[in-house]
């Protein structure tokens, strides 16, 4: 490791250098921390303390965890010829194992909201009929639609918060007309008390 003397410059063999000088600076890699750059719109939601999932994949694919320690005010342009304007969040992470390196890169997911015991489905599972949001379950040979109502929703995920109980098989294609049934809604609340817990639905 190459340290720098107080007159500039990097130190070398036939440096000059003076009593209680600091001549090295070794990092202690039992702390580590990853620099991460986000856009805009997802700096917003981001906030000190929130838990992150890191994977290194130049390190055997390591996969360890951290959370946030501090995030920057000061944005900067991600390229010269675009608006686009990416924020400096800083992980530290809460456990270095031997594989991990000081300049490796690594790819991050930060945790900025957790739901529990909900069931979620694949948005593309959800259609839209007379502005009611119907899901399509298997029966047999044929399909029931169902009509749900959702809660957090992102691009590829929904969160089913009334019309499902949580052991459906559901399709992601919208069955042809001679293989849907009439709709049918289920009394959620005594199914779950009878024993059937909420969980992922499944899709097919």
């Amino acid at each position: 490791i190459t340290g720098g003397s107080t007159l500039g410059g990097k130190i070398k063999e036939g440096s000059s250098v003076f009593s209680d000088m600091s001549l090295l600076q070794i990092p202690d890699i039992k702390e580590m921390q990853v620099s991460v750059e986000v856009p805009e719109a997802d700096f917003k939601r981001i906030k000190e303390e929130q838990k992150v999932l890191i994977r290194v994949e130049s390190a055997s694919n390591l996969i360890t965890t951290g959370k946030i320690k501090r995030k920057t005010l000061a944005g900067k342009n991600e390229q010269e010829e675009t608006a686009i304007r990416t924020y400096e969040v800083i992980i530290s992470v809460d456990s270095c194992p031997s594989l991990m390196k000081p300049g490796l890169s690594a790819s991050c997911r930060i945790i900025v909201d957790q739901l529990k015991d909900t069931i979620v489905v694949p948005a593309a599972a959800i259609f839209l009929k007379d502005s009611l949001k119907i899901v399509y379950v298997a029966e047999g040979e044929k399909f029931i639609p169902v009509t749900v109502e959702t809660g957090f929703s992102n691009s590829s995920r929904s969160v089913i918060t009334k019309g499902l109980a949580g052991n459906e098989t559901i399709t992601l294609i919208e069955p042809p007309h001679n293989l849907i049934m009439k709709e049918k809604k289920y009394d959620t609340d005594n199914m779950i008390n009878s024993g059937l817990s909420k969980k992922d639905t499944v899709a097919k």
